[in-house]
């Protein structure tokens, strides 16, 4: 149901987003038993040491009322411009270094940063400020090699079905190879089999991601499993 009649502006696995007219958007949870309380703190927590997330100005329950940020999507853009790939996935892995430098909320030891768990091309909104990372629905506390072994794996596996995208198997490889190039790419295969076994788990990911992860960890391939 659409709030006070309110225009509904985007919609994913986990949610709906709706445009308020003032300036914010209200990020309703599907769940009817979420709260993003938690995942509230955690965005502003993000903000102040230096990650562009967008502001939030109420979290009650399942609703998250946010600025509304202007531009497209990254993946949106790359629908657009998949000539833009190679710097796409430079934006994605300097985003992550700006993520490495985020202490945990809570860090049991002291290795233990903030990890996204969900940094991909649906998640990154193109502002004409910057790139600007949403949906911190997954953060936890971790290593930061976890967090970047899941943006090379959706990279590599996972679907974008958003305006076509996911057709262009050379963007996709493009885009990975511009975000391989941004990392530490042997430090973090480490963490791969770990961010893979997570994602097998995770009930949203649909029956042919499944079957690209379960590709990618009995051959180890990751540049090409997109094509399984």
């Amino acid at each position: 149901m659409v709030p006070d009649g309110r225009t509904e502006i985007a919609r994913g696995r986990a949610s709906v987003v709706y445009d308020l007219g003032d300036g914010t958007v209200l990020r309703r949870c599907l769940d009817a038993e979420a709260d993003v309380a938690y995942e509230a703190k955690v965005m502003e927590h993000a903000h102040a040491h230096g990650v562009p997330t967008p502001r939030v100005f109420a979290a009650d329950g399942r609703d998250m009322r946010m600025e509304r940020l202007h531009g497209v999507t990254m993946l949106q853009d790359l629908a657009l411009h998949p000539e833009h790939a190679m710097q796409h996935g430079r934006t994605l892995a300097g985003l992550h270094g700006l993520l490495d430098r985020v202490p945990a909320m809570k860090p049991s030891d002291v290795h233990q940063r903030l990890l996204h768990l969900d940094l991909h091309p649906g998640n990154v909104m193109m502002t004409p400020s910057g790139p600007v990372l949403f949906d911190w629905t997954n953060a936890a506390p971790g290593r930061r090699e976890r967090d970047v072994a899941t943006t090379w794996l959706i990279l590599a596996c996972m679907g974008m079905d958003e305006a076509g995208a996911t057709g262009n198997t050379t963007m996709r490889a493009r885009l990975l190879e511009g975000f391989l190039d941004g990392i530490d790419e042997a430090r973090v295969r480490t963490a791969l089999p770990t961010a893979a076994r997570a994602r097998l788990a995770d009930p949203a990911t649909t029956a042919v991601e499944r079957a690209r992860l379960a590709a990618f960890v009995r051959t180890g391939s990751t540049r090409r499993a997109h094509e399984a």
